[in-house]
């Protein structure tokens, strides 16, 4: 069994616990070899209303650096601010950064790397909305593990309207979410 235990500062949660170490056993990390001397994870179950993020440090142990309910992380009374733009193949969008990612009380004790910088994650984004055909309504995931290890995950709301829900760096992505 790995052994899980949280960043310092971070209140401890028997169900996040038990979770994460859940998700080490299924996808049996403790085996697998990395290119990335302390590789990120995240965790995400919208089943189990969690999302992880956890470092597997060189000793092997696990520390799970933040986590979060889903459900009471989303704010949709919050105003978005879209500004459009005009993709290579010449179709106009609108695209806005959720309001509530990331979170102040992360950014705080946040690594100076943890989460790419805006104007690199919009751009990621319209490289992937050149070619996206996600359905109205529905979110999508882009993960580039190998060149900015940058994961962005929105929303398309309207015909051409987007919202960057999250966004943060990791060197592998393990989410249960089922996206198109």
């Amino acid at each position: 069994m790995a052994t899980v235990k949280f960043a310092e500062g971070l209140k401890e949660d028997r169900e996040v616990l038990e979770f994460v170490e859940r998700q080490i056993a299924e996808y049996n990390l403790d085996n697998e070899t990395f290119e990335e001397e302390e590789p990120m994870f995240a965790f995400t179950s919208e089943e189990e209303d969690l999302a992880t993020r956890v470092i597997r440090r060189k000793d092997k142990t696990y520390v799970i650096e933040w986590y979060t309910r889903i459900s009471e992380y989303f704010k949709d009374n919050e105003p978005r601010e879209f500004k459009e733009y005009t993709l290579p193949n010449g179709r106009k969008v609108k695209v806005c950064f959720a309001p509530y990612f990331p979170p102040e009380d992360l950014l705080e004790d946040a690594e100076e790397d943890e989460y790419p910088p805006k104007d690199k994650v919009l751009k990621f984004v319209l490289e992937c909305l050149v070619n996206d055909d996600t359905p109205i309504g529905e979110e999508a995931a882009y993960y580039d593990v190998e060149k900015d290890k940058i994961t962005a995950i929105f929303k398309r709301l309207s015909q051409d309207e987007y919202e960057i829900e999250e966004y943060y760096r990791c060197d592998a992505v393990i989410d249960k979410r089922e996206f198109e």
